[in-house]
């Protein structure tokens, strides 16, 4: 198909059959290679869509959708290796609840962020030693300034330090567990 009459193919429909849908390729920025695919299952429901953000032969992000056609999450590869650093993924009703984030490129998820309402950030948690746990975990406000931060100082799993931080951002108190004992002790 040549959509916008140039002479050059632009869009290519594949079909199980002769009716059903089953993937389309486009050439979105008419350079003659195709760099958006969607697929389709189901008897012609969309179920990933697969794109070259940089239009250099790589599909680095990818879109999934479950059988009503609904977004359900998007993986991300920033740095072209092939594997997903970052997944978002969403509700039914196109609200973002979680990203996943392989921030060290080791292919080992290392940040969570947790979201509510209309996407909000809530809360994020952090593998900062690469155990594959938590160690961190950060709390925001409504207006996504940090209102809390707890660390697990002695990766036993259990936070042992706390700092709260007023509605500027400004760090208004720090609280420690210097035994471990799971009680506040300054």
């Amino acid at each position: 198909h040549d959509g916008d009459f140039d002479g050059k193919v632009d869009q290519v429909e594949y079909f199980k059959g002769e009716k059903i849908l089953e993937h389309v390729e486009f050439d979105r920025n008419k350079d003659g290679k195709m760099d958006l695919l969607q697929y389709y299952e189901n008897g012609g429901k969309l179920s990933r869509v697969e794109k070259s953000s940089k239009f250099n032969d790589t599909y680095d992000w990818k879109e999934f959708f479950n059988d009503s056609e609904k977004l359900t999450h998007i993986a991300i590869d920033d740095n072209g290796d092939g594997k997903a650093d970052t997944t978002q993924f969403y509700d039914l009703s196109d609200k973002l609840t979680r990203i996943e984030t392989d921030s060290s490129r080791n292919g080992k998820i290392d940040r969570w962020s947790h979201f509510r309402g209309n996407s909000i950030l809530d809360r994020t948690a952090f593998d900062t030693n690469g155990n594959g746990k938590a160690d961190q975990w950060q709390f925001y406000h409504d207006d996504q300034s940090l209102k809390k931060a707890d660390y697990d100082t002695n990766s036993d799993g259990k936070a042992d330090r706390w700092e709260h931080f007023d509605s500027s951002g400004k760090l208004v108190k720090t609280e420690l567990d210097r035994n471990f004992d799971g009680k506040i002790d300054l």
